[in-house]
């Protein structure tokens, strides 16, 4: 089995980004040098190259599938965008370049003054056509009602929050209390009716499957072992990683079997999460800031190599595949060519 990288990808922001042309090469040698690069890159990281025929081939679904897929996504969408409208930011930092490439603050809200006439400018014009208090309430809400499970199960029971879900030790008690309040929400949520007649309510407290252990670490960084086995959510770590080909169908490498390594007691597995494991298959991607980060006035062009590439920036961001990913990062230990040492988070 060949392992699979990804190759970089550039995204460059803040309104300025180019790459040079220099030695006076041709544009069909400069092409040529790109392929010859990738080539390169694909060869020193083992990378395996499928066809589009055999991509094509594990990436189909049935048609039904994509056909409601594509409906619940579109769906989606639209509550996600008429709720993002109204969380948007009114104030927003404008920056403008002169002809000699320094950057300065066009727009900057810092007195109580520009906070006030920036609302009011926001308030009154045409861009303006949804309450972002709305966006505000809807979450603010939000977190009650989960405040309200947590008390209703009792502090001493809970084990993680998160967003709308919760980890708590159950009782036959604290189970009747929750269809209690479950009953009172039933009566006057909305719902939805499948074709198997069961109704799907938007605002009750639905059980997940047997939870037999639990560990939590931080935010977004928990383990459970239920009937199905070992599940695991780490931000920034994938659910999978493909690692070879079995023919024309991917071999994938799951971060729970990551973490399990030889282990094969789910629970025994689960004691491996921590803050300072490593994983070295699904590693996910880190993101190197390039160019002066924050709310600084000097910010001036750099030129950067990165792979052998010279390119000329203002400054952006380059994604690029980690080599490890440990569960809870230090910047000052680990993967330090990740970070840009003039970044600097107080100024953000």
């Amino acid at each position: 089995m060949k392992k699979l990288g990804i190759l970089l990808m550039m995204v460059f922001g803040l309104g300025l980004a180019f790459q040079s042309c220099n030695n006076g090469k041709t544009y069909a040698e400069m092409k040529e040098d790109e392929r010859e690069a990738i080539k390169r890159f694909i060869e020193v990281n083992d990378i395996k190259v499928i066809s589009e025929d055999q991509f094509e081939a594990f990436g189909k679904l049935d048609p039904k599938t994509v056909e409601a897929e594509f409906e619940l996504m579109q769906e989606k969408a639209g509550l996600n965008s008429i709720y993002g409208c109204c969380c948007t930011q009114p104030l927003k930092d404008q920056l403008q370049i002169d002809d000699n490439m320094n950057f300065s603050f066009k727009t900057k809200y810092i007195s109580e003054h520009e906070v006030e006439e920036g609302l009011e400018s926001f308030y009154t014009g045409k861009n303006n056509f949804l309450p972002y208090q709305i966006g505000c309430t809807v979450t603010s809400l939000a977190r009650l009602e989960l405040y309200e499970f947590i008390k209703l199960i009792g502090y001493e029971y809970v084990l993680y929050s998160d967003t709308d879900s919760l980890f708590y030790i159950s009782t036959p008690e604290i189970e009747k209390r929750i269809e209690a309040k479950n009953k009172e929400l039933r009566s006057s949520a909305h719902f939805v009716e499948l074709e198997n007649g069961k109704k799907e309510y938007y605002n009750e407290f639905t059980e997940e499957p047997d939870c037999l252990a639990f560990k939590g670490l931080h935010s977004k960084c928990y383990g459970v072992v239920t009937s199905k086995g070992l599940e695991i959510t780490i931000a920034g770590v994938p659910a999978r990683t493909i690692i070879g080909m079995d023919g024309d169908k991917p071999i994938y490498y799951t971060r729970e079997e990551e973490l399990a390594g030889a282990e094969k007691d789910p629970v025994k597995a689960l004691d491996h999460l921590s803050e300072r494991f490593t994983f070295k298959v699904n590693t996910g991607i880190c993101a190197l800031y390039v160019g002066a980060c924050g709310y600084q006035t000097d910010r001036k062009p750099q030129i950067l190599n990165i792979d052998g590439h010279e390119i000329h920036t203002a400054g952006g961001c380059v994604l690029k595949k980690l080599e490890s990913k440990t569960v809870k990062m230090d910047p000052n230990n680990d993967n330090k060519e990740n970070y840009d040492p003039n970044y600097d988070p107080e100024s953000i």
